[in-house]
């Protein structure tokens, strides 16, 4: 028989993580080179691991756990932070269950697409993994180097972040537009109506005024418009369009750098590690919210979002499942 031991990891914005240690507690780091390791803090309760990342402007963002065993494959499982609200299992889940009842009710066309949400949403959350992911490599290597607090640097390794958060916004913006796809066939919208952008397109004629008030689509809108401000979601889209067809991420100067700092908490000294500007000739540099920090509440937005429109989906969610039969000796 195989034998399976399992890592489990808690990933946090900023290149910290946090280790499951004996008496169910958690350490907190990585902090400093230790031997051939690092050394973190603790053991805390995990509460008071994320209280002290916050501290340091750094976010819960999920677990991974890695299942090694004798086979050469791998196998890994993530459980991304949902937010605090009553769901107790991601979204996509859930979806995957909708596309599962429609197929089983004859409904392919209505299986298909909560299916591409169900696997589009399942892939912003693995593509938040892996920025969670490299940004602890670059924490890990910035303390082996030993750099000190407030440089900024690059290195070839950044490419791989940019991708993956380009990676990160399409797979987002996917899940936004399968969205707007359900809503749109809700309320009868014309053929070809598959994006947000269009569904707001044809809302705006007057004779598609008695759409709005479909439970669906005025979620979707409550998420496109703060007043008249931009919404959440418009912003998400904007960010998206940027990067996919104005500038290239590797490309903005707002992320031309890596920028490892150590910041005080209530507990200690912190590192944390994001991307920011490159230094401007002595000038005082002003860098915005760290973009990891933002990309984590988009995806909380949209987990929002995703779980609410559940609700409103015409088929339930229940999962296959098997019972075994008992027989007789």
């Amino acid at each position: 028989m195989n034998k399976v031991r399992t890592t489990h990891v808690r990933y946090f914005t900023g290149g910290l993580i946090s280790i499951p240690v004996e008496g169910g507690s958690y350490v907190l780091g990585p902090v400093e080179q230790s031997s051939e390791a690092f050394s973190y803090y603790g053991p805390y309760s995990f509460p008071e691991a994320c209280l002290y990342a916050s501290q340091a402007g750094c976010y819960y963002v999920g677990a991974n756990e890695i299942a090694e065993s004798t086979s050469p494959e791998r196998s890994e499982f993530w459980y991304p932070n949902i937010g605090n609200g009553s769901a107790v299992d991601q979204s996509s889940d859930g979806w995957a269950g909708v596309a599962f009842q429609a197929r089983q009710a004859g409904d392919e066309r209505a299986s298909n697409v909560a299916s591409y949400l169900s696997i589009s949403l399942s892939s912003a959350s693995r593509r938040m993994r892996d920025v969670a992911k490299l940004l602890n490599e670059q924490l890990g290597w910035a303390i082996l180097s030993k750099k000190k607090s407030g440089v900024r640097f690059s290195n070839v390794a950044v490419h791989d972040l940019y991708l993956a958060i380009h990676s990160l916004l399409a797979e987002m913006c996917s899940a936004r537009d399968y969205l707007s796809l359900m809503a749109a066939r809700r309320v009868h919208a014309k053929e070809g109506t598959d994006s947000l952008a269009r569904l707001i397109e044809w809302l705006k004629k007057p004779s598609s005024n008695s759409a709005k008030s479909d439970p669906l689509v005025q979620l979707l809108l409550s998420a496109s418009y703060d007043g008249d401000q931009p919404g959440w979601l418009t912003k998400l889209t904007e960010l998206r369009n940027q990067i996919a067809h104005r500038q290239p991420l590797g490309a903005d100067p707002a992320a031309a750098a890596l920028l490892f700092e150590r910041v005080a908490t209530s507990g200690s000294l912190l590192p944390r590690i994001r991307l920011a500007r490159f230094s401007g000739g002595g000038e005082k540099i002003e860098d915005g919210e760290d973009p990891f920090v933002a990309l984590l509440r988009y995806w909380l937005e949209l987990e929002s979002l995703s779980q609410a429109s559940l609700a409103w989906s015409t088929h339930g969610r229940g999962h296959p499942h098997f019972v075994a039969e008992k027989r007789g000796l």
